[in-house]
């Protein structure tokens, strides 16, 4: 049995999850943001100023990451709630949940009563979940020399944009219990998956810089290029078409391209040559 580690963006889910599993799997779980929250209001600051002082002040970071590395040092199986429990804790189950971002905004608005992450519009909501990301992120960059945004780090992605928490979970689930080990598994929503225009298709055996040639079956899904928060259809899926039209919440993928390695693509690169 391995520790499991979730991480995600904000409103993604990440707490929700953790509660769920806990209760069908029976073990406890370690809320970073409760530490940190609990941090933050120790100082009267909000979450995001918390992250703002984080940048110039390490020792903050240290604490928190100091209790995760001890609490997985356990003998105890436990869960993690935390953004970087993925990579302080090597041995777990590695998942990283993602959502729209308006969909994590909506989210973020109905929860936020507390002192420390308080919102009032939908657009504030945005900006400061983004700010929030940015900054843990070259945070993490500069401390762990590690890129929270690579689908790669993880064993498991899944989108919860439009799936039910319960859903989830049993995704998650049966990816542990199968016991096989898929690289880069994407739960992802159909509906957000952008569609290239017919001149910018990724062909079978193809290569994309630093990822080798990606092979074609109907086991793998469809092949799914992501530059944070879209996802894009790298070549025709009859799987991704049915499930649009069916409404499916899911659906199994396989990571081909992230980040940097998608610039190739003009229709990416100019942002005006994919369909919805």
């Amino acid at each position: 049995m391995r520790h499991i580690a979730i991480s995600g963006d904000i409103g993604s889910g990440k707490s929700s999850v953790a509660e769920l599993l806990s209760h069908l799997l029976h073990r406890q779980v370690a809320h970073a943001g409760e530490m940190q929250r609990s941090m933050a209001a120790s100082f009267g600051l909000t979450t995001l100023q918390a992250n703002r002082l984080a940048e110039a002040e390490p020792a903050l970071d240290e604490e928190i990451d100091n209790r995760l590395m001890a609490l997985g040092n356990s003998q105890d199986q436990l869960i993690f709630d935390s953004r970087m429990a993925w990579h302080l804790v090597p041995g777990a189950f590695k998942i990283h949940l993602i959502a729209d971002p308006e969909v994590a905004a909506i989210r973020v608005l109905k929860r936020s009563v507390s002192a420390v992450e308080s919102y009032t519009t939908l657009v504030e909501t945005i900006r400061a979940a983004e700010e929030r990301y940015q900054s843990e992120r070259s945070r993490f960059a500069v401390v762990h020399g590690v890129d929270v945004s690579l689908l790669r780090n993880y064993d498991l992605v899944v989108d919860t944009s439009d799936a039910s928490l319960r859903m989830i979970v049993d995704e998650i689930c049966a990816a542990m219990a199968s016991g096989a080990k898929c690289q880069h598994q994407l739960r992802v929503s159909p509906r957000r998956v952008r569609c290239l225009d017919e001149g910018a298709w990724l062909t079978t055996g193809s290569k994309i810089d630093g990822v080798g040639p990606q092979p074609m079956s109907s086991s793998d899904g469809p092949m799914i290029g992501y530059l944070r928060p879209a996802f894009f259809a790298l070549h025709p899926s009859p799987a991704l078409d049915k499930a649009v039209a069916l409404g499916q919440p899911l659906l199994r993928a396989l990571l081909a391209a992230e980040g940097e390695e998608l610039t190739q693509f003009d229709a990416i690169a100019s942002g005006c040559a994919y369909a919805p």
